[in-house]
């Protein structure tokens, strides 16, 4: 395990607590540099100095890499790229011994910036298949998506007209409309706000019907279907795609958000991805 160092007085205070492992090797620091981001990090030569000299000073610590990020890597400005890329070498200039790992990459570095100097790429969104910047700027090539959200029927009813749906009564149904419950919902999850959006039922795109419960959801059917069948939130369904970059942009969010949101409650299921 590599940790980061965002600050003197953080590794400062870390040192004691090293006595209380049971292994005499090194803990691995990576210094966190601010060179415009604006979140953590040490923001000049000298404390750069600092923390490399301290961490050379303690047998316990091990200064394996320095790290940045960037702010706008996505292509919305890159005069703010450059600078911070800039900044960034001048402070790796600035210490006595380069580290073994020099990096600064992030999912658009990765993606937009690929002849920037770096000893490794941390991706995030683009891990997952999606496209750090949602729909405003074009991929430089494809990705394949790698993240499904999928559900089943548990319940289906024929509606009569003016039939209401969920709390508030906001939804009133037509008459023989197919209305089916899902066993999701915002504490999964999917937030009241994407009740706007459709989801995929044997590739047929179903309106969300009322507001999402805590723990289900409605859904208006095109025909009647059993329980148990597979409903498909956010992936691939017979042909059709639910985009969490798409919903973002509906939102005024960004996909990554919508991503994280899935709750730990729901299960996890991970597979091998085959490569065509």
């Amino acid at each position: 395990i590599s940790v980061t160092a965002a600050s003197f007085e953080w590794l400062e205070t870390a040192l004691p607590l090293l006595n209380l492992r049971k292994t005499t090797n090194p803990l691995r620091i990576h210094l966190a540099v601010d060179t415009g981001m604006g979140r953590i990090g040490l923001r000049n030569a000298e404390e750069v100095q600092a923390l490399e000299a301290f961490c050379e000073k303690h047998e316990s610590l091990h200064l394996e890499g320095i790290f940045t990020h960037f702010a706008t890597a996505d292509g919305e400005d890159d005069v703010q790229v450059e600078r911070q890329y800039e900044t960034f070498k001048e402070l790796v200039k600035s210490m006595a011994i380069r580290p073994d790992m020099v990096h600064l990459a992030n999912s658009a570095m990765t993606l937009w910036h690929e002849d920037f100097e770096t000893d490794a790429t941390r991706v995030g969104i683009a891990m997952y298949g999606y496209n750090p910047s949602d729909l405003t700027i074009p991929l430089p090539y494809k990705l394949k998506p790698a993240f499904t959200l999928e559900t089943e029927i548990s319940y289906v009813k024929q509606m009569h007209e003016g039939d209401t749906i969920s709390y508030g009564a906001r939804y009133k149904a037509y008459e023989g409309e197919w209305l089916a419950t899902l066993p999701v919902g915002y504490a999964d999850g999917w937030r009241r706000d994407l009740g706007g959006q459709t989801l995929l039922v044997d590739g047929h795109r179903c309106p969300i019907r009322g507001v999402v419960c805590m723990d289900q959801l409605m859904i208006s059917l095109p025909k009647a279907y059993p329980v148990g069948t597979k409903v498909t939130l956010l992936g691939e369904n017979n042909g059709e795609w639910n985009s969490p970059s798409e919903m973002a942009v509906d939102l005024g969010t960004i996909g990554y958000e919508i991503l994280c949101g899935v709750s730990e409650r729901v299960p996890r299921i991970y597979n091998d991805i085959k490569e065509e």
